[in-house]
């Protein structure tokens, strides 16, 4: 809807015309959507493991929303904040990179 108001000194004798109309709109915070990743849906509220619970390589999520993706857009943040990050990424997937690391030389000298 919109509302336009002309001052009392426009002369109405001749329609008044609009050169340009310029809306923009920011969104913040918006809840409804939906989320899913390839096994399940997923709760839009709370911690949830996005990639699944054994993420691998390739793996996605997805972000749904009628309301918003129905309509044009311009850009999109979405702001993801990690549960218990590590400090030090190096360190927490240290053992990690040395299994797999592992697991390869064992294919490689078969």
């Amino acid at each position: 809807m919109l509302k336009i108001m002309l001052s009392p000194s426009v002369d109405l004798s001749m329609s008044p015309s609009l050169a340009k109309v310029s809306i923009q709109v920011q969104v913040d915070q918006f809840s409804h959507f939906s989320l899913a990743n390839h096994s399940s849906p997923l709760p839009n509220t709370g911690s949830q493991q996005l990639f699944g619970p054994v993420p691998e390589v390739g793996d996605c999520f997805y972000v749904g929303s009628n309301e918003c993706f129905a309509k044009p857009l311009d850009s999109l943040t979405l702001n993801i904040n990690w549960d218990k990050l590590p400090t030090n990424f190096c360190d927490y997937y240290a053992q990690y990179n040395q299994y797999l690391f592992t697991q390869e030389l064992r294919k490689y000298y078969r």
